[in-house]
């Protein structure tokens, strides 16, 4: 006699909701971690350039105007 349904009440409407907020921070943590490897990615990058370009100079490969015009060029 006294009964209401099943029991669900009226959180089964918020269910499709809270499940898109889930799939959301999901989707925005991932992209956040990509950006951050592609970023670390390409310091890294620069740096092993800039490396390389002082091993370059160091042994006499270039000289002191062609190894900073690089520098700059690295650098932008």
């Amino acid at each position: 006699m006294g009964e209401r349904g099943y029991g669900y009440g009226i959180g089964i409407m918020f269910a499709p909701v809270i499940w898109l907020l889930v799939l959301g921070l999901v989707v925005t943590g991932v992209v956040w971690f990509v950006r951050q490897q592609s970023a670390i990615g390409s310091r890294n990058g620069v740096s092993a350039a800039r490396a390389d370009l002082g091993l370059r100079f160091a042994r006499g490969d270039i000289d002191s105007e062609d190894c900073t015009a690089r520098k700059k060029l690295l650098d932008t």
